[in-house]
């Protein structure tokens, strides 16, 4: 079992799995730390992971609210800065 969990606020990134590619990808928005705090800094970080072994089952979470067999989330549902 494994979890991939996209940091990003506010409806920011993307977190995909593809069962037939046995892969997970993402895209996660860089936001500012210090001068313009929270505002897009302008470039993103990607991912892909690739498993050697099948996707037996996913799912995503927002907060405590589980939906299972879904192979895409967006951003967190969560507020910027929450």
């Amino acid at each position: 079992m494994g979890v991939v969990e996209n940091n990003a606020r506010g409806g920011d990134g993307w977190v995909e799995v593809d069962p037939m590619q046995m892969e997970v990808t993402g895209q996660v928005p860089v936001r500012r730390e210090y001068a313009g705090s929270g505002q897009l800094a302008g470039f993103s970080g990607y991912f892909v992971m690739q498993f050697d072994r099948k996707v037996a089952r996913s799912g995503i979470w927002i907060g405590d609210q589980a939906e299972y067999d879904k192979t895409r989330q967006e951003g967190d549902g969560l507020r910027l800065g929450l």
